[in-house]
């Protein structure tokens, strides 16, 4: 008779970023740089492992937060609501290279459309 394990798999989990996020509760816009793409990576209020990480978007004088997901099965991260077709990147820095040359929709809570906006470099605090 073989042994039967008791462990469960483990899930994996997401990779740290290459230098540490700070943790930024929430950002208000009077500290945040005025110049429209200014971005800031930071650790989610969540604390889940499903959403690891909040991307900060200056943009119009609007501060969005979009949420960074860890997808599991895949080991890869996607940003906001789960869709059809979406796009997986390897590391938080594939997702701020690949939006500094493609458009990025913010969406808004005034908003239902949204707005294409091009990252341009991270905010300074």
């Amino acid at each position: 008779m073989s042994p039967v394990s008791t462990t469960s798999p483990v899930s994996p989990v997401p990779p740290p970023p290459p230098t540490p996020l700070r943790k930024y509760p929430s950002i208000s816009m009077e500290i945040c740089e005025t110049n429209d793409g200014a971005y800031l990576l930071r650790e989610s209020s969540r604390q889940e492992s499903s959403q690891p990480y909040t991307l900060v978007v200056y943009q119009e004088n609007e501060v969005y937060n979009v949420p960074v997901r860890f997808l599991e099965p895949e080991g890869k991260y996607a940003l906001g609501m789960e869709k059809a077709g979406e796009e997986l990147f390897d590391s938080l820095e594939e997702i701020t290279e690949y939006f500094r040359y493609k458009p990025l929709f913010l969406i808004g809570r005034k908003q239902n459309e949204g707005k294409p906006t091009y990252l341009g470099y991270p905010a300074q605090l």
